[in-house]
């Protein structure tokens, strides 16, 4: 069959044949971007066609893995031979049919290269997140080429891959950096606010899921725009960040123009890779939140940790066991300690450490997207909470005054920030989690909180919010902005899986 003219030619044939009673071509251009047509005809005339494109990539890593957090068809060829194993991804365009006019089939493929092209352009940024390398296969070694388009079941996997169905948009665009897409007004009007005026948000009121979801918003605005978020998890509710949202229809309704997508995920477990460093504790806040007294106790403390770092409560008792017996620290007390320092090492074992990987943790990404970051504290009781959020949160803010920058680089999204009431035994960690919020914008890092009501959380920390979202019901936003009047929105799904799905 005669090719009609399409652009970023010339197209050449690889291949012609029949499948389930239908013709089948095969062709490659230049940037080897594969067209699979599959005809239907009535006697010898083609009335239309089935047309789909591939964007091929030779793939060096983990490729599996990555394809599941994305939701779109995506074919894996692997290869192997006695010398080596190559894998290929192949990116479809999904297809479309088209009657065999030269205007119709022209501007359907046309349409279809540059949309490929942008999704291929956004699924190679998100691998680079992942241990995982993408190259299409125009750039490939002369032997990796060969070993694709030699493979003789190429044609027939693709030409079968193909359905008769309506072609739907999936172009994958990457959102204007630093923005966020909240939602829809009443009137169906998209509403899109700078990133820059949420990195101190509080949502309040509703159920809890339509908070997450909130919070959820602001997390991957934050990931699209490459600022990293540090999702602190109290029950499981951002496990389903790294799965795409399956349902695509109902973003498409809220004007949301940007494929589901799992979003690189790293996970910072307590006792594994996550600790509360005690080279950041607050010795007085310490006692008080274990009930041990605010004298001999964190004067201890803090001598033993004036001089060289420790990794462990076992390090730190052998410093205070090393302490001289003076009239400033008696026998007694430093018996005492040690014992403390003991029995907090037997309720929170591996707990207690050294650094965490902050680094990590606020680590943006090589391109367009950055990494969530997911601190489990699920399993920890409210004081193990309370004491990692501190430690983490003063880890953040400690890095981020050492290695400077003029971007927001994080954002620690908290969503049970009533854990910041404060009580009889953490008033001076509250108030201490409370400084280090306030200090967050000035040093690159936001933040967003979510309670069900704000008197829940510190007076403090409630007043220096700059943002304040609550719930009116389900994913009926007020939205209330410093200097701003305050309007109503309905908030978008999310892109990646929540809980609650």
């Amino acid at each position: 069959m005669q090719l009609f003219k399409i652009t970023e030619g010339p197209w050449e044939k690889l291949f012609q044949g029949s499948f389930q009673q239908h013709e089948v071509e095969l062709y490659s251009n230049p940037d080897k971007i594969l067209l699979v047509i599959v005809y239907e005809k009535k006697l010898d005339r083609v009335e239309g066609a089935i047309v789909e494109l591939y964007k091929v990539f030779h793939a060096t890593g983990d490729v599996e893995s990555f394809v599941e957090t994305l939701p779109r068809e995506i074919l894996i060829l692997t290869k192997h031979d006695a010398s080596a194993t190559t894998k290929f991804m192949m990116l479809g365009s999904k297809p479309a049919y088209v009657r065999w006019t030269e205007q119709e089939f022209t501007k359907e493929v046309d349409t279809m290269i540059k949309r490929i092209g942008t999704s291929a352009s956004m699924i190679k940024d998100v691998s680079k997140a992942y241990e995982l390398t993408l190259k299409g296969i125009g750039e490939a070694t002369d032997e990796v080429k060969s070993a694709f388009f030699s493979e003789p079941m190429l044609a027939p996997i693709l030409a079968t891959s193909s359905h008769i169905e309506p072609a739907t948009e999936t172009s994958m665009k990457v959102l204007t950096k630093g923005d966020i897409i909240l939602g829809l007004t009443r009137d169906k009007k998209q509403v899109v606010e700078p990133l820059a005026l949420f990195v101190k948000t509080i949502v309040s009121g509703g159920e809890k899921k339509n908070r997450e979801r909130v919070l959820h918003i602001l997390g991957e605005s934050a990931l699209l725009s490459n600022v990293a978020a540090a999702f602190f998890d109290f029950d499981y509710t951002y496990s389903g960040i790294g799965q795409a949202n399956q349902n695509t229809e109902e973003l498409r309704k809220y004007k949301v123009d940007i494929d589901p997508l799992g979003f690189p995920l790293k996970k910072f477990e307590p006792g594994e890779s996550l600790f509360v460093d005690l080279n950041l504790i607050n010795p007085e806040g310490t006692a008080e939140i274990f009930g041990v007294g605010d004298k001999d106790f964190p004067r201890i403390l803090k001598y033993a940790l004036q001089k060289e770092r420790v990794a462990s409560l076992g390090e730190l008792a052998d410093k205070v066991k090393g302490i001289p017996q003076s009239e400033e620290f008696s026998e007694f007390s430093l018996n005492k300690a040690q014992r403390i320092l003991g029995l907090m090492d037997i309720r929170y074992p591996k707990l207690f450490g050294g650094e965490n990987e902050i680094r990590e943790i606020v680590r943006q990404g090589t391109s367009n997207l950055a990494r969530a970051s997911l601190v489990d504290i699920v399993d920890l009781d409210a004081r193990g909470k309370l004491l990692v959020l501190h430690s983490v949160l003063l880890g953040m803010l400690r890095f981020s005054q050492q290695e400077k920058t003029k971007f927001l680089r994080a954002i620690a999204i908290i969503p049970e920030a009533q854990i910041l009431q404060q009580g009889e035994k953490n008033t001076r960690i509250i108030k201490e989690i409370a400084n280090l919020l306030a200090g967050f914008p000035e040093n690159s890092l936001g933040f967003a909180l979510g309670t069900e009501q704000l008197i829940d959380v510190q007076k403090e920390v409630v007043e220096f919010c700059t943002a304040r979202i609550n719930i009116v019901d389900k994913n009926d936003l007020g939205v209330q902005l410093a200097n701003r009047k305050s309007y109503r929105v309905l908030a978008r799904p999310t892109l990646s899986r929540q809980k609650h799905e």
